[in-house]
């Protein structure tokens, strides 16, 4: 095994479990490190919900990755399935969206990226989903799809690419409580002391709680926020 991966991503919900996926695939040796069990928090109890989009035509970023998203996902649901055996529950089966007066610019969005899109009428929203009282004009998206999250995670612990190379391995108990920079890597520190080293680092955890083996001392970073990037 390698002395440091290429990439060592931190957390293990869908969009570590994802981006180590990807980069495995494209031939990196990655290591994931969680301080849990991989996938068994936030990400586990998601709704799972894809909304359409065209990365084509979209206006932000975050427009972008939806489209991306919405594009590619029936694809890796596909190779997860024949890599696992796990059918992660895949359906585009639309949905419906109830917007606000603030959410105006929704619509605008959905025209355009070419989104397909009705108006529904209370009665016909009540008809499709009878959900009571709900606030907002109805609007029925179509092409909106949905995964299973839990089925969905254990596919992608359990998927093994065929380009992965030695070294690549997926941790748990694996907190991240500090950093330090180094020529030519980086290193993250973890509660055991332990530093871990990498060329690159991906970091997708979330809001973390105080760790109980550094006591949440000052240079330990569990408590904060961090983003995917």
């Amino acid at each position: 095994m390698p002395e440091h991966p290429d990439v060592a991503v931190i957390g293990g919900g869908i969009i570590g479990l994802t981006a180590a996926y990807f980069l495995a695939r494209a031939g990196l040796s990655v290591e994931l490190l969680d301080r849990g069990d991989l996938g068994r928090e936030a990400s586990w109890a998601g709704a799972g919900i894809i909304p359409p989009g065209d990365p084509d035509r979209a206006r932000s970023p975050a427009d972008k990755l939806r489209g991306i998203g919405a594009e590619r996902f029936p694809e890796l649901s596909a190779e997860l399935r024949e890599l696992t055996g796990i059918d992660n529950g895949y359906r585009r089966g639309g949905a419906i969206e109830f917007l606000s007066a603030d959410d105006a610019d929704v619509v605008e969005v959905w025209r355009t990226e070419g989104i397909a899109f009705e108006r529904l009428s209370p009665a016909d929203a009540r008809r499709l989903e009878p959900l009571g009282a709900v606030e907002g004009d109805a609007y029925l998206l179509p092409g909106c799809a949905q995964v299973r999250n839990p089925r969905h995670l254990r596919a992608l612990v359990g998927a093994r690419t065929p380009r992965r190379r030695r070294g690549s391995r997926k941790a748990r108990a694996s907190p991240a409580c500090g950093w330090r920079t180094a020529e030519p890597f980086a290193r993250v520190g973890s509660c055991s002391r332990r530093a871990r080293g990498a060329g690159r680092f991906c970091v997708s955890s979330g809001r973390r709680r105080r760790c109980s083996p550094c006591a949440g001392r000052s240079r330990c970073s569990a408590g904060r926020r961090r983003r995917a990037y």
